[in-house]
């Protein structure tokens, strides 16, 4: 990893601005304008820290690519039943993103994203072609939790969307996404 900037601030804050990570053969898996943490200080009096705050904005996300198997690798003894790679990768989405959604929502920190782009390699069997977050925000108040965000999915053609979803104290959830093809 390397960045620009890392400035700490009180209380309990952290901005780092030019962060870039990169894999072992040097190619850039994230680069970001600037990523900002703070702590909640009330977990810090339970001995349990978490964040109470995060905040990204231009940044991009490139997975690396996978590797291919050595070629000294010896093939399977059995071969199993064709599966259906696409609609297994489709139903752990769907997984992945439901828990997130049946989190309980208080416990999420403040979360602020702007200008974020998921740029999937070329030649990659995913299921999503690359994404663009516009915006998102993840915010508390004694009402609930209130969660907006709009971008545009690359699946075989983009797809904006837009969603807003609200938990209240007793994390019932209620909301809607709109989504445009």
């Amino acid at each position: 990893a390397s960045w620009r900037t890392l400035a700490l601030a009180f209380p309990l804050e952290a901005r780092i601005t030019g962060l870039a990570f990169t894999d072992a053969r040097g190619d850039t898996l994230v680069r970001a304008d600037s990523l900002t943490a703070a702590l909640d200080p009330w977990s810090l009096l339970a001995f349990r820290p978490r964040p109470g705050r995060l905040a990204l904005s231009h940044a991009r996300l490139r997975p690396g690519a996978r590797a291919a198997a050595a070629a000294d690798t010896l093939a399977p003894e059995e071969e199993e039943a064709p599966r259906r790679p696409r609609a297994e990768k489709l139903r752990r989405e769907a997984g992945s993103l439901a828990r997130l959604l049946l989190a309980p929502a208080r416990r999420l920190p403040r979360l602020v994203v702007r200008d974020v782009t998921l740029e999937v390699p070329p030649g990659d069997e995913a299921l999503l072609r690359g994404a663009h977050l516009a915006w998102l925000d993840l915010d508390r108040s004694p009402a609930g939790v209130r969660l907006r965000a709009a971008g545009a999915r690359a699946l075989e053609a983009e797809v904006s969307f837009a969603l807003a979803l609200a938990w209240d104290p007793a994390d019932r959830r209620a909301g809607g996404a709109r989504f445009v093809l």
